[in-house]
């Protein structure tokens, strides 16, 4: 993006991109922050290669790709998003094992 002396240059916090990127993590209806493309691509190879562990197939099966950014929010790495993830699939398969019973 070419910018004049004049003007200010504003950075995504997240991504560390242009402000005209700053709208594609920021979901402006509700407020909440949401995670980068590359991280929910990065979640879902996650919950493909993990399908058949702690409930990762529901986040393959009912998610998708706008609410895996929401989920992860504002996750700064990997690990985190990973984190979080696992934490709702963990619960969705706690739930389904209940009303096997």
């Amino acid at each position: 993006m070419n910018k004049n002396a004049t003007q200010e240059s504003y950075e995504c916090p997240l991504c560390g991109e242009c402000e005209e990127h700053l709208e594609e993590c920021i979901d402006y209806g509700t407020g909440a922050v949401l995670a980068s493309p590359e991280l929910v691509a990065a979640v879902r190879r996650h919950a493909f290669a993990n399908y058949e562990k702690d409930g990762w197939d529901y986040i393959v099966e009912c998610y998708e790709d706008d609410q895996l950014a929401e989920l992860i929010g504002d996750a700064q790495t990997l690990a985190e998003a990973i984190a979080r993830a696992g934490k709702r699939a963990k619960a969705l398969r706690a739930i389904a094992a209940r009303r096997e019973w």
